[in-house]
């Protein structure tokens, strides 16, 4: 008797422990579920997001700020010479040159009965007239300008009474002509002349930059590339950050005058770090 009851104990405890190591493994995973949704809904006060800059922090300076346009435009010659040509009536008269070309004092133009005609003056041919008084026109390359075309603010510059216009080389440039209407996308055509220039009639110039002779002394600057708009240009701002690059915030500034890589501003103090790369981001140059 005594023995079927120790039998009967050790089947059930047998198969308690058979449940129990079938049953343990299901609630380990059970559990371990359990602490990591305890760790999701746990409140986390040591994670922060940081809005950071979007390029390298580059920060606003004093500078004295040598005020410069750049212009672009065609040499051209707005003066003209007459190439009188003494042809007798019923002569036989053979020309050789044509519109566009190039003359140059001492050439021959043509032929009279068999004799060379010869120019006198320097010039590129405008027209040519054959009738009872003939004669070439020429435009006078020993007088060229350079004809530009120019924006709004360019041509504010262009218009003072007080302007030194110099090149890199030392050459003095003057404004002699501004025209009173708008062509070209809406700019202003521009006649400029060089005293000592070396240009030849036809040069296309690209980027010729110029010295206006103003100087603006311990101006604010920040680059170019920091100010952006939202609006097209009418208002201008500037990504605050630190000099690690943590944003801080949206401000906006007056402009000034550009060389290009640097611009005036007004509305941020020097030492201040501008976002270098966000004018990309949001103009998408």
């Amino acid at each position: 008797m005594k023995n079927k009851i120790i039998q009967k104990i050790i089947k059930i405890v047998g198969v308690a422990i058979l449940l129990a190591l079938f049953t343990m493994p299901v609630y380990v995973l059970y559990y371990v579920s359990l602490m990591e949704q305890a760790q999701y809904d746990m409140p986390r006060n040591d994670v922060q997001l940081k809005e950071m800059s979007y390029g390298v922090p580059s920060q606003v300076i004093y500078k004295d700020f040598y005020e410069k346009i750049t212009l672009a435009g065609t040499v051209i010659s707005t003066d003209v010479v007459y190439e009188e040509l003494e042809i007798p009536q019923g002569a036989d008269f053979r020309l050789r040159v044509s519109v566009s070309q190039v003359v140059v004092a001492g050439d021959i133009i043509g032929y009279c009965n068999g004799e060379p005609v010869i120019a006198s003056s320097n010039g590129v041919v405008k027209s040519i007239n054959l009738g009872t008084y003939p004669y070439i026109e020429l435009y006078d390359i020993d007088k060229l300008v350079i004809e530009c075309y120019v924006d709004d603010d360019t041509l504010k510059v262009l218009n003072r009474k007080v302007l030194d216009l110099i090149d890199e080389n030392g050459n003095n440039y003057d404004v002699i002509r501004v025209d009173d209407i708008k062509i070209n996308g809406n700019k202003t055509r521009v006649l400029i002349s060089c005293e000592n220039n070396g240009l030849s009639y036809g040069q296309v110039i690209n980027n010729m930059e110029l010295n206006t002779g103003r100087v603006y002394t311990n101006s604010t600057m920040v680059l170019s590339k920091c100010i952006y708009s939202l609006d097209g240009g009418n208002t201008h701002y500037v990504r605050l950050v630190d000099s690690e690059g943590n944003f801080i915030k949206e401000q906006s500034v007056e402009i000034g005058f550009s060389t290009g890589m640097y611009t005036i501003v007004s509305g941020v103090e020097v030492g201040q770090y501008c976002d270098s790369a966000y004018k990309a981001v949001v103009e998408g140059r």
